[in-house]
């Protein structure tokens, strides 16, 4: 009977372990399932979809003396170009986007972990006007660094004015030689007239304009 009962013990001992294996397993499976809703949870807040010809405070052109670029692969690009307000019809989003005649070596990639510093040194500071585009060839980012700029551009003591837009041709033909370090040639490049506004038509335009300008002038003189 002894010989038994310590059978029936050790039976009884090793259910037990077994058991305690069991709730433990089951309770890291829990964990982990928790852990990885809560992980994607955080993973959705990063993603921001582009409103269509939506603004902040700034006029609906397609370049602004401060420009970020957004790629497919969440990286963070930036150029600087001068951009006279005089010349904003010709730059407006109900025309197609004129020729900026820009290089690969203008464009800058700005580490995710920098973006705060980089925009204090290069635009936040500034006490000239601040207008910048936001641009990407998908409507849809996830990109930390991206929010980010969002949330700087959005603090009411840096006074920014942005838009939010879909990357231009040329935009992402020079980017494309930049990342492949490929040399720029413009001339070489098969250009779409009617996606790319060039200087002989911005003349033309211009000179439009002007004429538009001096009738109206005229009509009111009379």
């Amino acid at each position: 009977m002894a010989s038994g009962n310590n059978a029936t013990i050790k039976n009884s001992s090793s259910i037990q372990a077994f058991l305690k294996m069991t709730s433990k397993i089951l309770l890291l499976i829990f964990l982990t399932l928790c852990l990885g809703c809560t992980g994607k949870t955080e993973k959705e807040t990063d993603i921001v979809i582009i409103p269509n010809d939506d603004s902040k405070g700034a006029p609906k052109e397609f370049y602004f003396s401060y420009n970020f670029i957004i790629d497919t692969g969440n990286h963070i690009f930036y150029y600087q170009r001068p951009i006279s307000r005089s010349c904003h019809v010709l730059n407006s989003w109900d025309r197609i986007p004129p020729f900026l005649e820009l290089r690969p070596n203008e464009i800058i990639e700005i580490p995710t972990n920098n973006i705060e510093q980089f925009l204090k040194l290069n635009m936040l500071n500034s006490e000239y006007l601040k207008s910048a585009s936001l641009a990407s060839p998908v409507d849809t980012i996830k990109s930390q660094g991206f929010l980010k700029i969002i949330s700087l551009f959005k603090d009411p003591s840096y006074k920014v004015e942005w838009v939010f837009r879909k990357t231009t041709i040329e935009e992402n033909i020079v980017l494309d030689y930049k990342k492949k370090r490929e040399e720029y040639s413009p001339d070489e490049i098969k250009w779409d007239s009617t996606k790319t506004l060039f200087s002989e038509t911005i003349e033309r335009l211009r000179k439009t304009q002007i004429d538009s300008i001096f009738k109206i002038y005229e009509n009111s003189s009379r």
